[in-house]
């Protein structure tokens, strides 16, 4: 099971039940994984590196913090 902890546009920064912590992009249809570690802080850092460097569209919402 994953637990969502943040959210930008259709990027979004999960935890796994078993303590791995991801960011993945998702489309309509199906979601990929770009970067996967136990180490929490190098996936936070990658993932405000990764939001930053994405140009903003129409779909670009603000960033949803949900929990830590």
């Amino acid at each position: 099971m994953t637990k969502a902890l943040a959210r930008k546009g259709n990027i979004y920064l999960v935890k796994y039940e078993s303590g791995l912590y991801g960011v993945e992009k998702t489309t309509k249809s199906c979601s990929g994984g770009l970067k996967y570690s136990e180490n929490k802080e190098e996936v936070v850092k990658f993932f405000a590196e990764y939001i930053k460097s994405v140009r903003r569209s129409k779909n670009d919402f603000n960033l949803e913090v949900y929990g830590n």
